[in-house]
């Protein structure tokens, strides 16, 4: 009780106190453990041109933002709400907001603006959010570095012969001061938002079942004030299944087709090129099946073989053998 009464009359004074001693005499709560005091005011403290960035770049101009909610709980006097906010750099007190009890807000912020930032600038920054029943303190380091343009670390692979049905993820990553941010395109075409995770420096393309009409050229660009890059070319390209005759057998066409790695061609032209006829029907005696066995799974095995094309050449193949599926005719 003594400590709360110190602390109601610091504040009546306009004494300034940075979070340590805050927290040295017990008097405030953390950020994040405002969960655990309902009447402590929840506190949001971040840079408002780059909230997810982790690093700034320098020459740049940035807002630093303090925000004070209303506590859980209150009481008839209002008493949840925040009134008066400090920002602190480096444990010196450097802005005040309100600060008197008839400043109290349901929401209340205090912006330190910053131009052309430089490394002069760089160390931690900290605020403290009071009310009525007492204070949160929160801290941001800030670290900064030159300004650079987008570099991909990471480019989306191509991904052949996928069979209609199955998942399939392509992802991008992009480095750069500030954090780039990447769109994804599918034959020169925007992917709409809503089928992409992430669009900050990481972004994740998913296809939860692979239909023909996904089939296409697919790559990424990232943007940052600084420049912008693209990505490789990743090609999506459906695959085929072949029905053996009077066999139990699935056989699945894996093998590389000798083209341009970006070229995407139609369901005829890969049929035709495979010597596959249009049935989708392949004879038995064209199909050489090995003993290395390449896995199994609860609807049959897989093994290695060959198949016989029209021109004499052989083509890799892995042989599925279903389980307890009638023969096919």
């Amino acid at each position: 009780m003594y400590r709360i009464r110190l602390y109601q009359s610091l504040l009546l004074f306009g004494l300034s106190i940075y979070p340590d001693c805050f927290s040295s005499a017990q008097l405030c709560v953390k950020r994040e453990d405002v969960y655990k005091t309902p009447k402590a005011p929840p506190v949001a403290l971040h840079i408002s041109e780059f909230p997810d960035d982790d690093v700034i770049p320098i020459g740049y101009n940035i807002t630093i933002a303090c925000i004070g909610n209303s506590s859980k709980e209150g009481d008839s006097n209002n008493s949840e709400q925040p009134f008066w906010i400090q920002l602190f750099f480096n444990s010196i007190i450097v802005k005040t907001c309100g600060g008197f009890y008839y400043d109290r807000q349901e929401t209340k912020i205090c912006k330190l603006h910053i131009k052309k930032i430089s490394k002069n600038n760089s160390g931690e920054y900290g605020c403290i959010v009071s009310n009525g029943f007492g204070c949160t303190t929160a801290t941001l380091p800030l670290d900064l570095k030159e300004p650079s343009k987008p570099q991909f670390s990471t480019h989306p692979i191509s991904r052949n012969n996928i069979l209609t049905g199955q998942s399939v993820n392509f992802s991008c990553e992009a480095l750069g001061i500030p954090k780039p941010v990447i769109t994804w395109f599918k034959d020169g075409r925007r992917v709409p938002k809503d089928e992409i995770k992430g669009i900050k420096a990481f972004s994740l393309l998913t296809f939860e079942s692979v239909e023909r009409q996904d089939q296409g050229r697919y790559w990424c660009e990232a943007n940052n004030n600084e420049g912008w890059n693209r990505s490789n070319v990743a090609n999506l390209t459906e695959g085929t299944i072949a029905y053996l005759r009077d066999e139990q057998t699935v056989l699945e066409i894996q093998a590389e087709a000798d083209r341009d790695e970006n070229e995407v061609f139609d369901e005829e032209t890969y049929l035709r090129e495979m010597g596959i006829d249009r049935n989708w029907q392949i004879p038995r005696e064209n199909l050489e099946i090995t003993d290395d066995q390449l896995g199994r799974g609860e609807f049959g095995m897989v093994n290695k073989g060959f198949y016989m094309r029209r021109d004499g050449s052989k083509l890799p193949v892995a042989v599925k053998t279903l389980i307890g599926l009638w023969p096919f005719s």
